[in-house]
């Protein structure tokens, strides 16, 4: 109910995960997909962070840019690491 996983529940979304044979890409999909409240500026940046991760990591220069892009579209560091970990 108050929008975040604690470790308790994503080891029971992991476990659930696992036992429905979904890919942790997938579940990471679903898990942006049914965020509650996400704009539209909050949707591109999800949807550059997901770019961004492809490799499984980001880079000092991919950082740079999505601090740009996080600035540019009004989204709060804050924000920006709540909808980070939703997806990492």
């Amino acid at each position: 109910d108050d929008g975040t996983i604690s470790d308790r529940e994503r080891r029971i979304l992991n476990r659930l995960r696992d036992s429905l044979g979904i890919s942790e890409s997938r579940a990471q999909e679903l898990e942006v997909s049914l965020a509650e409240g996400l704009s539209d500026d909050e949707k591109e940046y999800v949807d550059a962070l997901k770019d961004s991760l492809v490799d499984g990591k980001i880079s000092n220069r991919e950082r740079r840019l999505l601090d740009k892009l996080r600035t540019s579209l009004g989204i709060s560091e804050a924000r920006a690491k709540e909808l980070e970990k939703s997806i990492v």
